[in-house]
């Protein structure tokens, strides 16, 4: 994640590290459920993320966002973002 995401999202990189997308926002509405599942899904197969579509709100207005990565575990296997 690099400080782009501030421009983006009023929030700093260092706030949004370690949170799940769920922790910064709410699914709306069955929109992107499927994308949801899909990132359920890998996590708990411990595999890449890809193209998790998630609203963001922002100061300028509700923004779609696509997210794409690999999730971090601990050594305890708990999610870490």
């Amino acid at each position: 994640m690099t400080e782009r995401i501030s421009v983006l999202t009023g929030h700093s990189a260092a706030k949004e590290l370690g949170t799940t997308p769920l922790d910064q926002i709410g699914l709306r509405s069955d929109e992107y459920a499927a994308s949801h599942d899909a990132d359920l899904a890998a996590r708990a197969a411990r595999q890449s993320i890809r193209d998790l579509l998630l609203d963001r709100d922002t100061p300028n207005g509700t923004i779609t966002v696509s997210i794409s990565g690999n999730p971090r575990f601990d050594a305890n296997g708990q999610f870490l973002g």
